[in-house]
């Protein structure tokens, strides 16, 4: 969504409660979400981001604030949705948020080319006999392109990767 968009959600479950906002890492999502929470932050709304970073193929370890976000986010938001449910305030919230961001990690792979109906193109466009490892969740082109492989293989690229055992 657009910052006015987020700003009007903010502004609509603004109780004098601090709120807890958390995205995907993804340039648009962090972009807009920041010009809604600085314009939040001076209309007296407490907020504060939590960005998910849990793409393990888009960036080294030493750089995980700068990895993609992907459906780890789901996970996060299943589990400090819980606690809120149950009653925890904001900073319990958040404290289990970081933990389980701490250890969510997720890859992607394409097994076909994937069609993005906004731009009207392929955005990946694979032969019958590839597979694209690291993809996005919107359809991003990933960091490795391999023939295909048996399960197995692909298992160990991927435990490799979660692991941080070895850079894809």
């Amino acid at each position: 969504p657009g910052s006015g968009e987020i700003l009007k959600a903010l502004r609509y479950l603004n109780d004098g409660s601090p709120i807890l906002l958390v995205l995907s890492n993804h340039f648009g999502d962090c972009y807009n979400s920041g010009i809604a929470c600085d314009v939040a932050g001076r209309e007296g709304i407490p907020v504060t981001r939590m960005i998910i970073c849990d793409d393990v193929s888009s960036a080294p370890v030493e750089l995980e604030e700068e990895r993609r976000g992907l459906t780890g986010t789901i996970l996060i938001l299943k589990m400090i949705g819980a606690a809120a449910e149950e009653g925890a305030d904001l900073e319990e919230v958040r404290r289990i948020g970081e933990k389980a961001k701490k250890g969510t990690g997720t890859f992607a792979m394409s097994l076909s080319g994937c069609y993005n109906p906004l731009v009207d193109r392929e955005t990946i466009i694979l032969g019958e006999d590839e597979v694209e490892l690291g993809v996005g969740m919107h359809g991003e082109g990933g960091n490795r392109r391999v023939r295909v492989r048996t399960a197995r293989e692909y298992a160990e690229i991927i435990m490799d990767a979660l692991t941080g055992s070895k850079e894809l």
